[in-house]
């Protein structure tokens, strides 16, 4: 349980950062320096996709997922050498609602990893909840079920549609589920992490 309370926590500190870049991009005064931003993107929600895997498997205890554990990080590896590059981020264009990027040619089959961890991350959580005898367990497992796919639709309209921006809201819906579940269901020991992170 304190490794996975670590990986969470470590979780919504990336959902947090890519939520910081994206409010530097909206923010940024020409397509320029958007484009600054706009690059960190990929690696950041790749970031938190991988960490939700990775806490599923912590949490729930799992075992025989070590090879997709570390594909996953070789995964995010490449998407982090690729960041710099025109091939995940071409350049931005001004939108009616604001910037919006055109991705270069490794995005999409790059980004369609993002709902595979997902995937494997919701199977780890719903197993867990088919066996789990606690009724407050299994509420706490279906809204960590449920808030991943509010910022993966987000990141798929923002990258795939023309829509006004999405993703920042699917994160912040990502961070209120999981309140509900930290404070209504105990998904960690607030006091215990206080007093860790103090130390």
């Amino acid at each position: 349980a304190d490794s996975s309370s670590r990986i969470f926590c470590a979780l919504l500190i990336s959902v947090a950062f890519w939520c910081l870049l994206l409010f530097g991009m909206r923010t940024s005064p020409d397509v320029t320096q958007a484009l600054r931003w706009e690059k960190a993107v990929p690696v950041s929600n790749a970031i938190s996709f991988v960490l939700y895997y990775h806490f599923t498997l912590a949490y729930t205890r799992t075992s025989g997922q070590r090879r997709l554990l570390a594909a996953a990080y070789l995964i995010l590896g490449v998407i982090a050498t690729l960041t710099p590059t025109d091939l995940m981020i071409k350049e931005m264009r001004q939108a009616p609602y604001g910037y919006a990027p055109i991705v270069g040619p490794l995005a999409p089959p790059i980004i369609i990893f993002n709902p595979l961890f997902v995937g494997a991350g919701v199977y780890n959580l719903l197993k867990r909840y088919r066996t789990s005898p606690s009724y407050e367990e299994k509420n706490r497992l279906l809204y960590l079920s449920v808030a991943p796919l509010f910022p993966l639709v987000g990141m798929l309209l923002d990258a795939a549609t023309d829509l006004p921006p999405a993703a920042i809201w699917g994160n912040l819906i990502f961070c209120a589920i999981c309140t509900v579940a930290i404070i209504r269901y105990h998904l960690l020991d607030i006091r215990l992490v206080i007093r860790k992170s103090l130390v």
